[in-house]
């Protein structure tokens, strides 16, 4: 009778954990930065949201939708149990992340190689090394955690903070897509060209999870942006000098950052903008030739372009 007492309660764990992963009204933002050396590059955001169960291979999985900003991109398929996240990948379900792995765990993650990665990168399977583990509370829930890192030997690999429920809360990973992440011993050495920045977790019950002060989301083109109207650099490419040209529809705040393309920010400045036309002129005499991304941000709006430092 103890016997089957408790493995009752092992299945009521069991299914009580699997069910923690895409729960109804599950929803990940992340931000994200592009950067392309023939076609320039994007600053934007993602959403992966939960919106239907269905049958792959004989196993009830969560369909996960991917939007581009407000843009349909990609669905995901995967599911859970007491300590694992499994995704379909390649019609093969593949584990994504392991809760119960213990310091020195070497792990095999999926990623797909449908971008530019796969003309250096051959394997579509990268290895993983778990650094620490541990507990965390959020909004009341105690959720493991791992943080991982790539192996010296694996073609590409990441470093991040996974929590369990959430998924990874690092920068330049999100939660079905690894190797959006660093490219490490491929025949080629480039720099990272997607970057992602997680925002906010929420579901149903749950709650909103999010450790920063930016918002879940935002907008980035002219058309969606009534703040930041006919915005203009020039000149563009530049060496030294570059002009910001944009009406803005009230007084406010308004914060300027310069970006490079794995993220980092190296010029901020916060000024008064008044309702009119502004013209705000930067030295960037400072910063090496290459790609960057301008941010400019008041309380309601983002708006971001790119621009050439020659």
């Amino acid at each position: 009778m103890k016997k089957i007492i408790l493995l009752f309660f092992l299945f009521l764990t069991s299914f009580s954990n699997a069910q923690t992963w895409c729960p109804p009204g599950a929803t990940w933002h992340y931000g994200y930065a592009t950067w392309d050396p023939w076609l320039g590059g994007d600053v934007g955001y993602l959403k992966y949201e939960y919106v239907s169960d269905t049958i792959i291979n004989g196993i009830e999985v969560k369909k996960i939708d991917k939007y581009v900003k407000t843009h349909y991109a990609d669905s995901f398929y995967t599911y859970a149990d007491s300590n694992k996240v499994y995704i379909y990948h390649n019609n093969t379900f593949f584990t994504l992340y392991d809760f119960s792995a213990q310091p020195g765990d070497t792990l095999t993650v999926p990623g797909k190689m449908d971008s530019w990665y796969s003309s250096w990168c051959t394997d579509s399977l990268g290895k993983i090394i778990v650094d620490s583990i541990g507990t965390t509370i959020i909004n009341g829930e105690s959720l493991r955690y791992l943080y991982v890192s790539p192996t010296a030997t694996t073609q590409w690999g990441y470093n991040a903070k996974i929590i369990e429920k959430i998924g990874p809360v690092s920068n330049d990973i999100s939660p079905f897509e690894p190797t959006i992440v660093s490219v490490i011993n491929c025949s080629v050495v480039c720099p990272t060209p997607d970057q992602r920045s997680f925002r906010c977790y929420s579901d149903n019950s749950f709650g909103n999870y999010n450790f920063s002060s930016v918002t879940c989301d935002f907008s980035v083109s002219i058309n969606e942006n009534i703040s930041f109207l006919n915005f203009q650099l020039s000149p563009n490419p530049t060496s030294n000098i570059l002009n910001i040209e944009f009406e803005q529809n009230s007084s406010e705040n308004t914060l300027i950052e310069i970006k490079n393309i794995v993220g980092q920010t190296l010029y901020s400045e916060t000024f008064k903008t008044n309702a009119g036309k502004q013209i705000k002129t930067l030295d960037i005499s400072m910063l090496q030739n290459g790609v960057y991304f301008i941010q400019l941000k008041n309380k309601n709006n983002i708006y971001a372009s790119k621009f050439i430092k020659q």
